[in-house]
């Protein structure tokens, strides 16, 4: 073989090698950009899942203090109507009291 044979061979196979490691980082590159786009879609799903829970979690509590709310006015009312009838027995009862009294029975 001649030295710029053996030079032309040698060329080839490191072109080679080169195009064979360029085509090698290639693949990684595209795998990777498939990964991190895969990732980002990933992302996305669980901030709206987190955007959806966030909204629920406000309806819920503003229920909650809503509902809250309700059942002290409740409370409040039935307290009241309860003082109202304890008042108006009240008087009642001394109604009678003052009339035998008076009357001496």
């Amino acid at each position: 073989m001649s030295e710029e044979s053996t030079t032309t061979t040698s060329a080839t196979a490191a072109k080679d090698m080169a195009d064979l490691a360029h085509l090698n980082l290639q693949a990684q590159l595209d795998k990777a950009h498939e990964e991190l786009k895969l990732k980002e879609e990933e992302v996305n799903k669980l901030m709206r899942m987190r955007d959806q829970v966030g909204l629920e979690l406000q309806d819920l509590t503003a229920s909650l203090f809503e509902e809250a709310h309700r059942m002290v006015r409740v409370a409040n009312e039935q307290r009241f109507a309860a003082e109202k009838r304890a008042t108006e027995a009240k008087g009642r009862v001394r109604f009678p009291l003052k009339f035998k009294t008076a009357t001496g029975n």
